[in-house]
Formats: structure tokens, sequence, C-alpha cells
């Protein structure tokens, strides 16, 4: 019984979380985009628009937490100021890109951040 809990404590602790597919280590070059960072209504909680597109991008962290995940600073202090943050973010692709799927990104730095209050 001894040797059953030990083998299944072992499997749980090499398991990959719920996602993790991708192992959340950058599977590409990192890039630079305009967008709109925005809180959202379910998984993940925090999303980029690529302005211009219709295309959305989940926003995660290296560790696969997406209900509260790391910004830098200056695009954590504008999301003190506003719910709405206009910048050139610099992001990392968590997942692939696959056509009518969320790509996951982390967010490594932005620049030129504009946060506006949403008054809808």
């Amino acid at each position: 019984m001894k040797a059953f809990a030990l083998i299944a404590v072992l499997l749980l602790a090499t398991a990959s979380p719920a996602g993790a597919r991708e192992g959340f280590t950058p599977v590409g070059p990192c890039f630079t985009l305009h967008g709109r960072l925005m809180a959202g209504n379910g998984t993940p909680a925090y999303r980029i628009w690529r302005i211009g597109t219709n295309r959305m991008l989940g926003v995660f962290d290296e560790h696969g937490e997406n209900e509260n995940p790391w910004f830098p600073a200056n695009v954590k202090a504008a999301l003190s100021k506003g719910d709405l943050i206009f910048a050139d973010f610099t992001l990392c692709p968590m997942t692939k890109r696959r056509p009518g799927w969320m790509q996951m990104v982390t967010v490594r730095s932005a620049s030129h951040i504009v946060a506006v209050r949403d008054n809808r």
C-alpha cells in the first residue's frame, strides 16, 4: 500500500497543470504590438486586443497564473488608474498561434501607456 501511495505522489508531482501543454516557456520569439489590455469576465482574467484586428490574446505568466498574472511595474501602475490600458506591449507567446483559438502570452514590457476609465 505504501508503494502505491508513493507512486501516486510521484505521478501527481510530475503531472503538468491543466493547460500547461506548452510548458509555459515561450514557444516563439517575443513581439511588440499596439493593443488594449483589459480585464475580462472568465478565463483568462486579462486579455489584450490587437488593435486593428479581431484577435484577442490571453494574458498568463510563466507559472500559468491567469487570474492575477505578473505585470511590469508601469502596467500595474496604469491598471490602478484605468480599466483599459492602451500601449505598445512586448509579449512572449506561451502557446502557438492557431486560427479560431485565443493565443496565450506573457507581458514583458509596455511603452507609450495610456490608461482610460471604461464608463460603459
